[in-house]
């Protein structure tokens, strides 16, 4: 979170107003990248280990 904080706040960037959210979620994310859903998927597939 404190990455992408950085790269939406800074000198460079029209604006510069970054309020903290109360909650913090990947899953609110207007625009998740297509391997967030990939990504889901394979892990409810995966095999649980054994103990």
């Amino acid at each position: 979170m404190g990455g992408a904080r950085i790269l939406r706040c800074n000198p460079f960037v029209k604006g510069g107003y970054d309020p903290v959210p109360e909650h913090f979620s990947v899953k609110r994310n207007p625009q998740p990248s297509l391997f967030s859903n990939r990504r889901e998927s394979n892990v409810e597939k995966s095999k649980k280990l054994s103990d």
